[in-house]
Order: structure tokens, then sequence, then C-alpha cells
């Protein structure tokens, strides 16, 4: 059996604009027990409303529970090879984006005794929607369903089955972009 488990993440995003239609994004998150850090480069190409854009992130995540006789830790690397779809309407913006998740290295400890390591293996997909409506100048409110199928979801690591299978997490986000 299963059951759900709620619980806040936070996260701040970073885009940076390059030239020729390259921008350099990252973004830190935490929800307290679980920190991850990803980096990456994203090219986007806009053609009158619509846009597209492809990017490689590459992820650290490292997570820590002392508690409740549980002396557990992950740590390991991450990749996410994505692209987005956004077009403009008059007063809202729509965007689809796809992202897979590939783990290069992840080690799991309890104590100090290594029990799992996970390799060059794909742990999962998502499936996203945005929509973005401007507040004033160049700041946005936002709002968007995460559809994520996954063996590995990294903000639950400690709760986490270790049966190998996907599971459906969903998740809703609610952003400011100023």
């Amino acid at each position: 059996a299963s059951s759900n488990i709620y619980a806040p993440l936070f996260s701040y995003d970073v885009l940076y604009g390059l030239p020729v239609g390259f921008s350099a994004h990252g973004i830190f998150s935490t929800n307290w027990l679980t920190f991850h850090l990803s980096l990456g480069p994203k090219w986007s190409y806009r053609y009158k409303r619509a846009a597209v854009a492809v990017g490689y992130d590459v992820a650290y995540i490292y997570g820590r529970l002392y508690q409740f006789d549980f002396n557990s830790e992950i740590k390991g690397w991450l990749n996410y090879p994505n692209i987005t779809l956004g077009i403009a309407f008059h007063k809202f913006t729509l965007s689809f984006k796809a992202d897979a998740t590939f783990i290069t290295n992840l080690e799991q400890f309890n104590d100090d005794i290594k029990v799992g390591t996970d390799k060059n293996r794909i742990a999962g997909l998502s499936f996203g929607i945005t929509v973005e409506q401007p507040l004033w100048k160049k700041n946005f409110v936002s709002l968007a369903f995460k559809a994520n199928f996954t063996r590995l979801y990294y903000p639950s690591w400690a709760v986490f089955p270790t049966w190998e299978r996907y599971n459906f997490i969903p998740e809703v986000v609610i952003g400011l972009v100023l």
C-alpha cells in the first residue's frame, strides 16, 4: 500500500541571458531535508508569438536524515535534457515543457555503510504546463502543473520505495517572476 505525502519544496530559479538566443539556467531548491543545485545552458528561438527552447541541466543533490533512529544520506549527480514550447496570448503566456531525468551517479548510505549505488540510467520523465500572467512591467505570476513519472523523486528520497517501478507524482508550482 502507498500513502500520500504533501510537502513544500522551495526553489529559486535564475535565467541569465546570453547572445544569440543562449542563456544560463540555474536552480537551487530545498525542502530542508534535501538540497538540489542545477546549472545548464539553454537555447531559445522566438517566431512571432511562438517560442521553443532546448536545454540541458546538470544537478548535484544531497540529502540527510538524522531523525527517529535513521542515519541516512543520499548524494549524486542527475542530468535533465529538456524542451519547452510556448505561445504568447494577449494577456498571458502558455508553455509546455518535457524533460527526462538521467541518473549519472547516485549513492545512498545508512550510517556509514553504502547501501545503494545507481549509475547511468534513465530515472523518469516529466511533462508540465505553465500559465504566466503579467503583473507589472516584466514581472509575472505563474501557475504550473507538472506530471512526473519517475523511479526517483529527489525531494522525497528518504521515504521513497525501494522497488523498481515508476511512480506518478503530481506537482503544483506557484511562482513569481521578478
